[in-house]
């Protein structure tokens, strides 16, 4: 499913989207694809285990250009722990975990604990490439 910017945007604040996407650069070794866990919800990733399980840092400045006049959308990759551009015209959304309510936030962190925060690097690496 392929959503337009502002789609995009307002689904990243209230939700963990999973999304698929054509890498722009390739890799010898890698995947042509790249699949990413992000989300833009200010709460989850300001929250403490946010901070510390997520290794969530609030921007200190903006970008040196502006995302919107590339037609880019600015979220918190999950697994590489920065924030990542993605092209809103070159992407699959995989799956959308809602992370809006305290529950929902609850039932991510179990998600986290029992699946995410074991996984190795090569693991992780595994996931992103798949």
């Amino acid at each position: 499913m392929k959503l337009s910017a502002i789609t995009l945007k307002r689904l990243l604040t209230e939700n963990i989207i999973e999304i698929r996407f054509r890498r722009r650069r390739f890799k010898p070794g890698w995947s042509n694809f790249r699949r990413m866990l992000c989300t833009n919800n200010r709460e989850l990733l300001n929250s403490i285990p946010g901070k510390i399980a997520l290794n969530f840092k609030p921007p200190t400045q903006p970008p040196k250009y502006n995302p919107d006049k590339y037609r880019l959308v600015v979220a918190w990759d999950l697994l590489w722990q920065e924030y990542r551009m993605i092209s809103p015209e070159i992407h699959d959304v995989l799956a959308i975990m809602p992370v809006k309510t305290k529950e929902e936030q609850e039932k991510f962190w179990q998600y986290f604990r029992e699946v995410l925060q074991g996984m190795t690097p090569e693991e992780k690496i595994g996931l992103m490439n798949g």
